[in-house]
């Protein structure tokens, strides 16, 4: 869009060379700075996604240990039924 602005302020200006240059140099430099904030934050975003993943990781791992805990525990101190004697 600043290009655009810049080529139309050139016409308005009848061709002054260094009032474009400077208005295509804004262009450039916002370009850049968008381009550099949208590469930071996609590398936020894919790390950030990557803890995350490891972190449900962690808590279905020590989800089934639980699971597997109780079950063998409640399994180990029940006795079969009908061994009484």
């Amino acid at each position: 869009i600043a290009a655009l602005q810049a080529l139309y302020q050139l016409e308005a200006s009848n061709g002054d060379s260094g009032e474009f240059s400077r208005l295509l140099a804004e262009a450039l430099i916002t370009s850049a700075s968008g381009l550099a904030i949208a590469v930071m934050a996609t590398l936020a975003h894919h790390f950030l996604c990557g803890r995350v993943r490891a972190l449900v990781h962690d808590f279905e791992w020590v989800g089934h240990h639980i699971h597997e805990f109780l079950t063998v525990e409640s399994t180990k101190g029940a006795e079969p039924a009908g061994t009484e004697d």
